[in-house]
């Protein structure tokens, strides 16, 4: 039997499918070598269309190779000798002395080959369904980002990837373009292919696992294959300004996304500041808080539902671990006001947050969600609030309501309104909706509240339709509460008003819109 199980093995670890070297229908002054490292269980001639593709529309003469490693999988150890084993069969075939050199990968070969290039300085690098890891980026003191990449890059995104989710894409935006500093200005552009999916950068039948990942795509593989290629073509070719023409189509696209992640404070966008003291730092290059939990605070208040007319609640959120104790940070209105005074007062509440993301955020892979699973959010009761204003209430009335619930709600609805015309014409007819159960608890102890977790549950309805009912754990105590030190506190597990638009965008769409649905 182990004997039977060795032959096996060997025989698939002795596999390699025949590298691909296309050589150019045309010939012209400008010879460039591109290299491409395929994705994972994909077959090199999977990619001939997409690069024949490109010979045909690009004004310089590009010989291509396609990487062929064993069981298709591309490797970190072996992919130096592929490449110069690519450039030698290329140049075994007639190809001249390049005057460029372009490394292509896509998917997990993307993610490859920029490890071995991390060092090294190339004519160009694209990525396609991949990205730059985060691990190679900073943040500068003026709060610009520094991508510690040394060749030019092309990433490109398509809409309906179902491996590497555009809200990754929409987050390697910011970084590239939005927020890159000057020096590096225009040097990793990124663009999206509207329509397309993952396996739209390949042809043929795909693997299993992109087959069960994948979306549908709302385009043919011949367009997606136009669109693609005349991308590479313009980075190719250095025709800067139809590739900033799509860069500038790609932000429109983006910019709902990009904004979420701002509300949620994404630690992706800049890592979080948790001083020690209460109060963060207001810098530029760390986070100081969440935008999304100031409202969230102004809606627990309940002004509207109480005629509170002269005061202007100032809520300052800020980033620290919610678990930790020395020093414990707990939120707190500093100052009070009198309702009904007639004269305009300042009403300045601080609150406490920690974004949850999941365990698999760490990998970066870009297959898992980019944004947070929930907001851990210290926020101050209602009944709290009002007292500071002068007006008596009774905890009964005040707090003992699915107020979370209430909140997440407005984040699915921000979502909703805010998202691309299209994506949301596309979720309403196909998407999986979801609904808002009754807040969880009172977990009433700090470690009970911390450690439940904001409740994403898939249920049918009378019809059959599925639909997700979140429920938010959560904490909250009156200002009498019998331990002080705890009193007037409503603490809530919050969903992001980013991880909102990504369900929009991809992952409530997999149950009628996936690849194999």
């Amino acid at each position: 039997m182990l004997k039977r199980f060795l032959l096996i093995f060997l025989s698939l670890s002795l596999y390699s499918a025949t590298k691909v070297i296309l050589s150019p229908p045309n010939t012209s002054s400008n010879t460039v070598a591109l290299l491409m490292i395929q994705g994972a269980s994909l077959s090199p001639d999977q990619y001939v269309p997409l690069f024949s593709k490109l010979q045909s529309i690009t004004s310089s003469s590009v010989w291509v190779g396609v990487s062929d490693f064993t069981l298709n999988m591309p490797d970190p150890l072996t992919i130096n000798s592929m490449l110069q084993d690519l450039l030698s069969e290329m140049k075994a075939k007639g190809m001249p002395e390049p005057q460029k050199t372009i490394y292509a990968g896509h998917s997990l070969g993307g993610t490859v080959l920029a490890l071995h290039l991390k060092d090294i300085e190339a004519d160009g690098v694209i990525l396609m369904g991949s990205f730059l890891n985060r691990n190679i980026r900073s943040i500068n003191q003026d709060g610009t980002t520094k991508i510690n990449f040394l060749s030019p890059t092309l990433t490109i995104g398509n809409e309906l990837d179902g491996q590497c989710r555009i809200s990754r894409i929409a987050e390697q935006f910011y970084h590239s373009v939005d927020n890159i500093e000057n020096d590096q200005a225009w040097k990793f552009p990124v663009v999206v292919v509207k329509g397309a999916s993952h396996m739209q950068f390949a042809s043929g039948d795909p693997p299993i696992f992109v087959k069960l990942n994948d979306l549908k795509p709302e385009i043919s593989e011949d367009e997606a294959h136009n669109r693609i290629s005349q991308l590479m073509a313009n980075f190719i070719d250095g025709n800067q300004e139809s590739l900033k023409s799509a860069v500038a189509d790609s932000s429109d696209f983006l910019r709902p996304l990009i904004d979420a992640m701002h509300l949620e404070g994404s630690y992706h966008f800049k890592t979080s500041c948790e001083d020690k003291d209460l109060v963060n730092r207001n810098v530029l290059n760390c986070g100081h808080g969440s935008q999304w939990v100031h409202y969230a605070q102004t809606i627990l208040a309940g002004f509207d539902e109480y005629n509170i007319t002269n005061v202007n609640l100032n809520v300052d959120d800020n980033f620290h671990k919610v678990w930790e104790i020395l020093p414990v940070h707990l939120p707190t209105c500093n100052t009070s006001c009198q309702n009904g005074s007639g004269s305009d007062c300042e009403l300045n509440c601080i609150t406490v947050t920690e974004i949850n993301y999941e365990i698999t955020d760490d990998l970066d892979t870009g297959f898992y969600p980019a944004t947070a699973y929930e907001l851990k959010s210290k926020m101050i009761s209602r009944q709290r609030v009002l007292e500071h204003v002068g007006v008596k209430v009774d905890f009964h009335i005040t707090d003992e309501f699915s107020v979370c619930s209430a909140i997440n709600l407005k984040a699915y609805e921000y979502a909703l309104s805010n998202a691309g015309a299209d994506t949301v014409a596309r979720f309403t007819t196909y998407g999986e909706n979801i609904q808002f159960g009754d807040d969880l608890g009172p977990y009433n102890a700090g470690p009970l509240w911390i450690w439940h977790y904001l409740a994403y549950d898939e249920k049918q309805d009378t019809t059959g339709e599925y639909y997700i009912e979140m429920q938010s754990p959560m904490m909250r105590t009156p200002t009498d509460y019998l331990i002080s030190a705890a009193a007037g506190f409503h603490y809530c597990k919050l969903l992001s008003p980013a991880r909102a638009m990504e369900w929009i965008y991809m992952d409530g769409l997999k149950k009628k819109r996936g690849l194999s649905s």
